[in-house]
């Protein structure tokens, strides 16, 4: 099973959209550095917890869109042609689709540490201080619900067709361009700027809305639910 677990690794990491991706996130995440979190955001410190925050919002999207890409990849017509063969393979079908599943999760861990890195090495050169509790802490409980929330729903929408698949990746993007409620600021990142501010002090400690738990508790728990529902007429 080690075996085939690494191999469906190799598969969703040695191809040109992750590599892509990854330079990506490296590049853009480098911007966003340079141009915003160097300043602060709402009068807050650049390596406080909400200028990290807003740090990883603008990331964010980009690590969704990946995530469904790795669900994506095992629905496209170069895989159900190769169905046949693994259906043919002496491992149970359920635990070929275990293994897939930890490839999948393991490759978006693996674009998290990506998107963090360059904030940490962005922390030790320019402040010289590397805050890895902070950003472990923040990255928790604000970016770990909406990636679980991403696998779910994403897993779901899979299995009911690639074209929902590929609609549900915008999401996101579409979000960061409209207001919402406070309660919902970490599905745009609006928490991260107007929360300090409604704090009313200077560079207040990082603290999360009863709202905002709320919201971030559903995406956990709406995660796996949508991951275990299955899709009329379609094989699982």
């Amino acid at each position: 099973m080690n075996r085939i677990y690494a191999y469906e690794c190799r598969r969703l990491l040695f191809n040109k959209f992750f590599i892509g991706l990854a330079a990506l996130i490296l590049v853009y995440g480098h911007q966003v550095l340079k141009n915003v979190t160097l300043f602060g955001v709402s009068f807050t410190a650049p390596f406080s917890a909400w200028s990290f925050g807003d740090y990883i919002s603008h990331m964010t999207p980009f690590l969704w869109a990946g995530t469904l890409f790795f669900l994506g990849f095992y629905h496209n017509r170069e895989e159900k042609r190769r169905a046949g063969i693994f259906a043919a393979a002496p491992m149970k079908p359920f635990v070929h689709e275990l293994l897939r599943c930890a490839a999948v999760i393991s490759a978006s861990l693996l674009l998290v540490i990506l998107a963090i890195l360059p904030a940490l090495l962005f922390y030790g050169f320019v402040f010289g201080c590397c805050p890895v509790g902070m950003t472990a802490a923040v990255a928790s409980v604000t970016l770990l619900p909406l990636v679980v929330f991403a696998l779910g729903s994403g897993r779901l929408l899979a299995h009911a067709g690639l074209p929902f698949l590929y609609a549900w990746m915008i999401v996101p993007f579409v979000l960061r361009a409209i207001p919402l409620p406070e309660a919902l600021g970490l599905l745009n990142g609006t928490l991260f700027t107007e929360r300090p501010l409604e704090l009313g002090v200077l560079d207040p400690g990082f603290s999360l809305s009863a709202g905002s738990i709320a919201t971030a508790c559903a995406l956990f728990v709406l995660g796996p639910v949508f991951a275990l529902v299955r899709v009329p007429g379609k094989r699982q």
